[in-house]
C-alpha cells in the first residue's frame, strides 16, 4: 500500500509537469465549487445501500488481488536477502 502511495505522489509531479495533463486536471474555482455541490447533493440524496454497492463490488476484487501476491513477495524477499 505504501508503494502505491509513493508512486501516486511521484506520478502527481509528472502530471503537473506535463503541459496537456496539467490543463486537464487543473480546475477553476467555479468548476471546483460546482463539482463539490454536485457531490454533496449526490451523497445526501442517494440511499446508502446504493452508494456502498460499488465499494463492496470493487473490494471483492481488490482484496484477493492484494492478498494473493504476498507469498510471491515473501519468497522474492527471502531469496534477495
Amino acid at each position: 500500500m505504501l508503494r502505491w502511495l509513493l508512486f501516486v505522489v511521484v506520478a502527481g509531479q509528472w502530471v503537473a509537469d506535463s503541459p496537456y495533463l496539467a490543463k486537464v486536471f487543473t480546475l477553476g474555482g467555479v468548476t471546483l465549487a460546482f463539482a463539490i455541490i454536485a457531490y454533496g447533493f449526490a451523497a445526501s440524496a442517494l440511499p446508502v445501500w446504493l452508494l456502498l454497492a460499488p465499494r463492496d463490488y470493487l473490494s471483492a476484487f481488490i482484496k484477493p488481488a492484494r492478498f494473493f501476491p504476498w507469498p510471491l513477495e515473501f519468497c522474492w524477499c527471502a531469496l534477495k536477502f
